[in-house]
């Protein structure tokens, strides 16, 4: 995420989001904010949320952590 601030412009940023979103099953999105969410530094917390619309953003940030959780719990066959 460190290296998005340094070569992409916010536009690029939300363009590459954007695309990324609408390739992805919607079941998936979740775990892929889970992920980008997880242990990410409050600076670039700030630009996820002003990125990604705030009805979507207040649902993902509390439900994707949790199906990341979920999912390394499966990885680590604790589930």
């Amino acid at each position: 995420m460190q290296l998005i601030d340094v070569h992409l412009s916010a536009d690029e940023w939300a363009q590459v989001g954007h695309h990324g979103l609408a390739e992805l099953p919607p079941e998936a999105h979740g775990l892929l904010f889970g992920m980008l969410l997880h242990d990410l530094d409050p600076e670039l917390y700030e630009l996820v949320k002003r990125t990604v619309p705030a009805d979507v953003f207040d649902m993902v940030s509390v439900a994707g952590p949790q199906e990341y959780a979920r999912h390394l719990r499966l990885l680590q066959g604790t589930a």
